[in-house]
């Protein structure tokens, strides 16, 4: 049977009853959708920037309807630019009496745009050309609408030879947090990477917060300006490391034993990075999700300032997907499947299953899953068309970003690439190994709502 026939027993899929008006923090949302589209375009070696900026706000809306907006327009700029330089920026503004506006924007920079793809991309987003049709004669297209799940003004710019733009614009009722953002006062971070763009996007919001940053391009330079330093000179108060081919834990240990004790270090990878295999430190350095969310920032400022800074009242709300939410197991072997479901419950995971990839689906739909261990080979729906299905509807916006792992008995390069290519995140051999599954799940899984970066205040 064809996928495409598969394709029509998939029955339209209808928001989760879960899905109601909830409070949650915008920065959040947007941080999480940013850190499940980049694990995709960095392993296409793109570069990106990402900036969240404005006031801590509070958001009383839909917030799976919002996530799902917001990644489906991500999901568009890189499938219409596959290898350009990706820009994703938020801003959060008061607008008074309860009210708030969200305002993203999206882009991809790239010399070539091609007219073919933004047409179909720009159908499926159900946006209507605000122009004259796109040739030769027409080096700019622009589209504008409604997003048909959260509501938002949707614009859409494209000029030829530039790249392409979504600005996403809500209105909604909020609240912001009445106490003053923290601020650094001058302490000092250091930021080691050769990547520019990341390194400037992220010393800009560091600016931002009062910190006053110093870059390195590796560990070893850091380590031998530490090692230099003399007893009157000031220190970093926080070293943060952004994960590239040549950090080894090697260097991060020279570099973390060259640092005072009292220092917060953070090597920062996106999700599904290897570094996120062990829950253990590595090299002296806490593994963290990048990018940092604006909380993340705020919560090592306001420790870099000691207890003199005015204490905040924030305080996150429950999370719209927190560690409840549960892990799909899909196999079609009712042993396979209670022996994986067992070894998530042990790790602390709610477990739901599917015995197919139609009911995977389904149950995607029904649960909103953390992550998904997908069986390959399935009756009625195998893993690699489910997964495939499941990508196309995350796409759309019906759906919110989650990991996908492959459950496979034996592994040969054609079925990997195969699965690479299908969109899943992994892949696990059968037997499955508590350890292994404890790892791949930690290195694959982003979490709903950032948890603060790690202080050691006995350093």
């Amino acid at each position: 049977m064809r996928a495409s026939m598969r394709e029509q027993r998939v029955a339209p899929l209808v928001r989760n009853d879960a899905s109601v008006m909830q409070t949650y923090d915008f920065g959040e949302i947007f941080t999480n959708c940013a850190r499940h589209v980049l694990r995709q375009t960095l392993m296409r070696g793109q570069s990106f920037s990402f900036d969240c900026e404005g006031p801590p706000l509070l958001l009383d809306d839909d917030p799976l309807s919002v996530e799902c907006a917001i990644y489906r327009l991500m999901c568009a700029v890189t499938e219409i630019l596959p290898n350009a330089f990706l820009v994703l920026k938020g801003r959060t503004a008061d607008l008074g009496g309860g009210r708030a506006e969200v305002h993203v924007l999206i882009g991809g920079l790239a010399a070539q745009v091609p007219a073919e793809t933004v047409a179909r991309v720009l159908e499926r987003l159900q946006l209507p050309d605000a122009g004259r049709p796109w040739n030769d004669s027409t080096p700019a297209r622009t589209a504008r609408g409604r997003c048909p799940i959260s509501g938002a003004s949707v614009a859409f710019g494209c000029t030829r030879g530039r790249g392409v733009l979504f600005a996403f614009t809500l209105q909604c009722h909020g609240q912001f947090d009445p106490a003053p953002l923290p601020d650094a006062a001058g302490a000092t971070v250091w930021v080691v990477s050769t990547a520019r763009h990341a390194t400037d996007c992220l010393s800009r919001r560091l600016h931002r917060a009062g910190w006053s940053v110093v870059r390195f391009d590796t560990c070893e330079d850091a380590a031998q300006y530490a090692a230099r330093l003399q007893g009157g000179e000031v220190r970093p108060a926080w070293v943060v490391v952004l994960d590239s081919p040549d950090i080894t834990e090697a260097s991060l240990d020279t570099l973390s034993r060259a640092l005072p004790r009292s220092c917060t270090r953070s090597f920062a990878v996106p999700a599904g990075a290897p570094a996120l295999l062990s829950t253990e430190p590595v090299g002296g350095f806490e593994v963290e999700l990048y990018p940092f969310s604006p909380a993340q920032i705020h919560h090592v400022t306001t420790a870099a300032r000691g207890r003199d800074g005015a204490p905040s009242t924030w305080l996150l709300p429950e999370p719209p997907r927190d560690s409840r939410s549960p892990l799909l197991v899909v196999d079609d072997n009712e042993v396979n499947r209670m022996v994986a479901s067992e070894m998530a419950r042990m790790l602390g995971y709610s477990v739901v299953t599917a015995d197919d990839g139609l009911a995977a689906i389904q149950q995607c739909n029904d649960s909103h899953p953390q992550a998904v261990l997908m069986d390959l080979d399935m009756p009625r729906l195998n893993g690699i068309d489910a997964t495939q299905q499941l990508r196309a509807l995350q796409r759309d916006g019906r759906m919110p970003p989650f990991a996908v792992v492959a459950l496979t008995a034996g592994l040969q390069a054609q079925v990997g690439d195969q699965c690479r290519d299908a969109g899943m995140d992994g892949y696990l051999s059968k037997p499955l190994s508590f350890p292994e599954l404890a790892a791949e799940l930690h290195r694959v899984v982003v979490p709903a709502v950032s948890t603060p970066l790690h202080l050691d205040p006995g350093r």
